[in-house]
This record gives structure tokens, C-alpha cells and sequence, in this order.
């Protein structure tokens, strides 16, 4: 399985990593979901495994994507 990893990259400096499903559906990707959210929107970002972040819409200044990571099915 293949994970598509984006990063978030916030008004303060820092760097947010995600990934999702490479096969998800586009209605169901992350940047369909960002492109039709609202300014005032805030993403829950993360897992039970490593914690969450809550990131406001209004604080990413761009999404940077490409990298693709290959999953086994123990989520390394």
C-alpha cells in the first residue's frame, strides 16, 4: 500500500506532515477537502498512535505534496 504525504507548511515557519491513502478518492483527499473548505476551518491532523494537531485553515500558507511512502500492513 502507498501513502501520499503532504506538508503543511504554516505562517509561523513550521512544517506539518500528513499522509493519507495514495488511492483515496479525490472527493475524500486532503487538498480536494482544503480547496472547498471554509476560512475558518480547522483540520484534525493524526492518530491515535501519534497524537493529534489541530491546524486552522487560515494558518497554512501553501501545501507542498509529492512524496509517496510504501506502507506494510503493520503501518511501517
Amino acid at each position: 500500500m502507498f501513502e501520499q504525504i503532504y506538508n503543511l507548511h504554516l505562517i509561523d515557519g513550521s512544517v506539518v506532515s500528513l499522509s493519507e491513502d495514495y488511492d483515496l478518492s479525490v472527493e475524500n483527499a486532503f487538498i480536494n477537502r482544503f480547496i472547498k473548505s471554509e476560512p475558518d476551518h480547522v483540520f484534525c491532523i493524526g492518530d491515535e498512535k501519534s497524537g493529534f494537531t489541530y491546524v486552522p485553515k487560515r494558518s497554512i500558507v501553501y501545501v507542498t505534496t509529492g512524496d509517496e511512502d510504501e506502507v506494510n500492513d503493520l503501518g511501517s
